[in-house]
């Protein structure tokens, strides 16, 4: 009986890895700061909205405003659990070429992530210093410690701090959240139909015991 309850449970074992769920695409949240002229979470004093080409001027020590941030809300997002997000950006002229003076700009742009508050969270990462539009995509997951501040906050937020000599600027044309993770098990009260699966290895267990059983007889 013992051999018969194990070869039931190696069954099912099996069936329960090939139907384990991978993480899929939650929910995406974009702003377009070009076409669109989306705001930021920040934009609320109209000093800060300053556009050119189709982009959002993002400046070093703005004294117009307390500076660019932007947040995305996560409370629509339901799932079983969120295992990571990408956030993808497109920016431009984070390297202007030699002023006038034939000295070369020392532009040194960083994105830092918020918690709750608004406060640093975790390490800033570096954008590519580039004249042309480049798109940049950074990636969160539950191995960092930031990400649970970010999941406890419901919230993802960022700005850009520069970190090189004098007023500098950069273009930003558009900034994209995506969440990837297990979404709830579809759940239908009035119609519940067994899964293809369960049914298969149901199946597969029953035969597995009677199968067992015969070999019994026989002996």
């Amino acid at each position: 009986m013992r051999k018969l309850f194990c070869a039931v449970l190696a069954v099912f074992g099996l069936g329960s890895v090939a139907v384990q769920a991978t993480p899929v695409e939650l929910s995406s949240f974009s702003k377009d700061y070009g076409l669109n002229k989306d705001l930021a979470a920040s934009m609320t004093n109209s000093g800060c909205k300053e556009s050119v080409d189709n982009a959002w001027v993002i400046r070093s020590n703005n004294l117009k405003c307390t500076g660019y941030f932007e947040t995305f809300d996560l409370t629509s997002v339901l799932a079983e659990s969120i295992d990571s997000m990408t956030l993808t950006i497109n920016y431009s002229d984070t390297n202007r070429g030699p002023n006038n003076t034939g000295h070369q700009h020392h532009e040194n742009w960083h994105m830092q992530l918020l918690n709750a508050e608004l406060m640093p969270i975790g390490t800033s990462a570096a954008l590519v210093r580039t004249n042309a539009i480049y798109q940049q995509t950074f990636t969160f997951n539950s191995a960092q410690a930031l990400f649970n501040d970010i999941l406890a906050g419901n919230a993802l937020s960022f700005l850009f701090t520069h970190k090189g000599n004098g007023t500098q600027d950069f273009n930003l044309y558009s900034a994209q959240l995506t969440v990837f993770g297990t979404p709830l098990p579809v759940v239908n009260p009035s119609n519940p139909v067994p899964a293809p699966t369960g049914i298969l290895l149901f199946g597969l267990g029953l035969a597995l015991i009677g199968g067992i059983r015969n070999a019994a007889k026989t002996k």
